[in-house]
């Protein structure tokens, strides 16, 4: 009875060793797949994904080929790639899945079709490249570069010459009305316009450094008892040190015929910034209205952006009754209005003494417009005109003049700038916000 139980055992181990034979020879037969199949397929596919794994390390930078990933291939160093464990998930992990949900990757941007040996040399090479660049550039370049994409930039509006700096000022907040308010010329003052609009004249006397930021003014209808100040909507007078005037609007709704700005302070430097000064009218007869006039004198005059409407005088800036020093003019535009009785005038920039010399003071013009009443052309609304008959008449074309025998630098241009007016309605008045200051 033995041997029966022999060949048992015998057909038993046969059972096992074919058992074991069909679980190993699919997996066997599988490694012996020939090159050009679906493995190759994956195997060319690792070596896109370790080179998007070079766009990942350097986010910033975008090439082509270059595109998200839910998975960092291995970097290799040198030889060839890796092979992929798999092919990269475009869709959300598993609830239960520890790793947690992934991102998807972007659609790629279409390119130009390379092998995949072409297109691992190409990213080999573009590595090596940045690689050397990076190691030359400076520690932080990359930070800084961040910065200065993300950075928000100072406002193109930004004014040239800051208020100046003060020494215990006092305050003080005028009435609604005309008023006359004298300063000490040795000390410092901030003075505040009414949180309304203020109908009456404005005649600063005195103060050595003077800051006035916002407000509105305007004059009312007078007669013809009326003292010059009571019809200018802001005079300055006998300072000292820096007058600084910014965000002021002036205009006419008050209905009386009105200067803008007078100075008579041949000692004081005078800045007007963010000025808009409108509905100024008047006449040769009446009142002689002018946007803005250093009458009386002024060391320096400052203007960066202003503008101006004037149905007689503009921006007469000659010299009169005081010396004045210099003058720097920028982003500035005035026009010549037709509105009420027109009574000779039309000059939206005046630079010479009276009409009869060349006596003139270093000025400088930078972005300064001039419109003319309808009909005339710019040599119309300037003086000296292009005919002047004495030795400094205007030079250039209908668009542009300049002065070159005066110590003018720059040139008039013919308005309105492209952009618009400097100040435009809403800038200036009684919520006005500073942009400040140029720092250079």
């Amino acid at each position: 009875m033995k041997p029966p139980r022999k060949i048992s055992q015998l057909a038993t181990l046969l059972a096992f060793l074919c058992l074991c034979a069909a679980l190993f020879l699919p997996s066997a037969v599988a490694g012996t797949r020939p090159a050009g199949g679906p493995d190759l397929a994956r195997k060319a596919g690792a070596g896109k994904h370790a080179h998007a794994g070079r766009c990942r390390a350097r986010p910033h930078k975008r090439r082509r080929g270059c595109r998200a990933h839910s998975r960092q291939a291995p970097r290799h160093q040198g030889g060839a790639a890796e092979p992929s464990t798999g092919p990269v998930p475009t869709h959300p992990a598993p609830a239960d899945d520890p790793a947690g949900p992934r991102e998807e990757a972007e659609p790629e941007a279409p390119e130009d079709l390379e092998s995949p040996a072409e297109e691992e040399a190409e990213a080999d090479e573009e590595e090596e490249v940045e690689e050397e660049a990076e190691a030359q550039a400076p520690a932080g370049a990359e930070e800084e570069s961040s910065f200065l994409t993300n950075a928000v930039t100072a406002p193109a509006a930004a004014l040239r010459w800051a208020p100046p700096l003060m020494v215990e000022p006092k305050t003080i907040t005028l009435g609604t009305g005309y008023t006359h308010t004298t300063l000490a010329t040795n000390r410092d003052y901030i003075v505040k316009l009414p949180a309304t609009k203020k109908v009456g004249g404005t005649w600063i006397d005195g103060g050595h450094n003077v800051v006035i930021v916002g407000g509105y003014i305007t004059v009312p209808q007078g007669n013809s008892s009326a003292t010059v100040n009571e019809t200018t909507a802001l005079s300055i007078k006998g300072a000292t040190g820096t007058v600084h005037v910014e965000g002021v609007l002036i205009d006419g709704s008050g209905g009386g015929e009105f200067d803008g700005i007078t100075i008579n302070a041949p000692e004081a430097t005078v800045q007007l910034e963010n000025l808009r000064i409108v509905g100024v009218r008047g006449g040769y007869e009446r009142v002689h209205a002018d946007v803005v006039q250093p009458w009386g004198g002024v060391k320096d005059l400052r203007i960066d952006r202003l503008t101006g409407r004037s149905n007689y005088q503009g921006l007469t800036l000659k010299p009169d009754l005081g010396p004045i020093g210099a003058a720097e003019l920028e982003e500035v535009d005035v026009t010549a209005t037709t509105e009420g009785t027109l009574d000779r005038g039309g000059h939206m920039l005046w630079l010479t003494r009276g009409v009869d010399t060349c006596s003139a003071y270093p000025m400088t013009l930078s972005n300064v417009f001039v419109t003319p009443r309808p009909g005339k052309p710019l040599s119309g609304a300037v003086w000296p005109q292009k005919n002047f008959t004495l030795g400094c008449p205007a030079a250039g074309t209908k668009s542009s003049l300049d002065w070159p025998a005066l110590p003018v630098l720059g040139a008039a241009q013919l308005g309105p700038p492209s952009s618009g007016s400097y100040v435009p309605a809403g800038v200036a008045g009684l919520s006005y916000q500073s942009p400040g200051y140029r720092t250079g």
